[in-house]
């Protein structure tokens, strides 16, 4: 590509940094334009995905911990009306930790992805042809760290793809269930409901690895739940006045 054109003369790097008085030693000085503006885009794509793979791990682990907190606050004070929210909550709690699981082990492999990006921007400046940062070998080391992370990653995504496959089927029976009007609450999963609520608990957003837990999560959990019962009794009015029925008998008792 461009060949015979400026891109491809290495004189032209060693003049454009001779201007800056910087010179340039053998075999460096083989550097072409062309493979300078590569690695500036392997350099970006090194300290980009090294933050992403920091920060996915840092965030997925602190937001890992405060769903143990919670799940540990919820066994130490059981709820006394055990109702289908809590099943709901519950569930949405073992979703996101498995993703949070999932997220962590992804950043281990975005990580030195990232890294590896450094030795190719150094060979795109021919400084591989040196020992300064291992040579060579170096280079076919980090080539056969992202084969290896890569494989993981490609196969994530093509989970991905059938679990979007998946969900889009489960909506279309939650649609078709809904028109026949024989939807009931034992069929709202946290799936089907998160897809009809849009509901973003909060701790399914990320959080600090070092954070201090808040001092009113308690209370945050039980406004998730009471959000989660107010909605569910909208959609079933019956099993509402069902449950209240029962508190009643209950409180009579």
């Amino acid at each position: 590509v461009l060949e015979g054109t400026l891109f491809h003369d290495p004189s032209v790097t060693l003049r454009f940094l001779g201007d800056f008085g910087a010179s340039l030693p053998h075999p460096i000085q083989k550097t072409t334009p062309l493979e300078v503006l590569i690695s500036i885009t392997q350099m970006y794509a090194c300290l980009s995905s090294s933050r992403s793979g920091l920060r996915l791990i840092m965030n997925s682990v602190g937001k890992l911990r405060r769903i143990v907190r919670i799940v540990e606050s919820r066994l130490n004070s059981p709820s006394k009306d055990w109702s289908q929210a809590d099943r709901l909550v519950n569930d949405s709690l073992i979703k996101e930790a498995k993703l949070a699981v999932r997220t962590t082990f992804v950043g281990s492999l975005v990580f030195p992805l990232g890294v590896a990006f450094f030795w190719l921007a150094a060979n795109s400046w021919h400084i591989t042809e040196l020992d300064w940062i291992g040579g060579l070998p170096a280079l076919i080391y980090a080539l056969i760290v992202m084969e290896i992370a890569l494989i993981p990653l490609l196969y994530i995504m093509v989970a991905d793809g059938f679990e979007i496959i998946a969900k889009s089927k489960r909506c279309k029976e939650m649609v078709d269930a809904i028109d026949a009007g024989k939807l009931s609450p034992e069929q709202v999963d946290i799936q089907r409901y998160e897809t009809m609520t849009n509901w973003t608990p909060f701790w399914g957003s990320e959080f600090p690895m070092f954070g201090e837990a808040a001092h009113n999560e308690t209370k945050l959990v039980e406004d998730e739940i009471k959000n989660v019962k107010e909605i569910l009794a909208s959609w079933f009015p019956a099993e509402k006045k069902k449950g209240e029925k029962e508190d009643k008998i209950k409180q009579e008792a």
